[in-house]
């Protein structure tokens, strides 16, 4: 009966370690849903700053970089995508794109591609110097 008895108390421990794994794995499932809402939560907080920057109100010097930056990312992809359309509609013999001019007149760093301010002496996106 001993013998029977250390089988079935292996096959507790064996069955609670199988539970605790089974509700660890739930829980951390639990917990990447979560953070996973929490992260739609705050892009939901950036898009609203971003919107109440765009409208032309007040936001905090510390979100302001990033919407501005946001901004130049944006308009750098909708020249792109009018230099695309540009493409297409002459056809594919003309297809070499000329230097791009961001949407305020300023470029794009030659090094990383970001969009320029007209004047600017240093990209904000690599750091190198604008010739």
């Amino acid at each position: 009966m001993a013998f029977l008895d250390k089988i079935n108390q292996v096959a507790k421990n064996i069955g609670d370690k199988t539970n605790d794994a089974i509700e660890n794995t739930k829980l951390s499932q639990k917990i990447n849903s979560e953070k996973a809402a929490a992260g739609e939560d705050f892009k939901r907080i950036g898009e609203y700053y971003y919107n109440v920057y765009l409208s032309g109100g007040e936001v905090a010097p510390e979100v302001l970089e990033f919407c501005q930056n946001a901004k130049l990312h944006l308009d750098s992809a909708a020249a792109a995508q009018m230099e695309i359309e540009r493409n297409k509609a002459e056809g594919p013999q003309t297809m070499q794109a000329a230097p791009a001019q961001g949407a305020q007149g300023g470029g794009f760093c030659q090094n990383c591609g970001t969009p320029l301010a007209p004047g600017t002496k240093f990209c904000q996106g690599c750091g190198m110097k604008i010739e």
